[in-house]
Formats: structure tokens, C-alpha cells, sequence
């Protein structure tokens, strides 16, 4: 699973769906968002932090 994190509060950027495993791209447009734990803007793609969980 992919998992993208905002890189302030470590914590999920967007609501995460268990069942979703797909590389997410982000166009400019797409920001700013607000971020789904700290609810602090996400002015850009450099304050995010994307990496990848396997589970067994």
C-alpha cells in the first residue's frame, strides 16, 4: 500500500483506503489541499513524504 504523508505532522495526508494500493500523482491544480490529520494547507508536493507498506 502507498502511503502519503504530510511531512509536518507525520501523519496521512489524504484518507487512506485499505483497499486503494495505486501510485497517486498530484497536478499543480490539485493544491493546495488540506491535509486529513493536522488539517494545515499542503501549499505544495515538497511537503509531502510518499512511501510504500507491505503487509503479510
Amino acid at each position: 500500500m502507498i502511503l502519503i504523508t504530510h511531512k509536518v505532522c507525520s501523519g496521512p495526508a489524504l484518507e487512506a483506503n485499505s483497499l486503494e494500493s495505486e501510485t497517486r500523482t498530484f497536478p499543480a491544480e490539485d493544491f493546495p489541499f488540506t491535509c486529513f490529520t493536522c488539517l494545515d494547507d499542503i501549499i505544495e508536493q515538497t511537503e509531502l513524504r510518499v512511501c510504500e507498506e507491505f503487509r503479510m
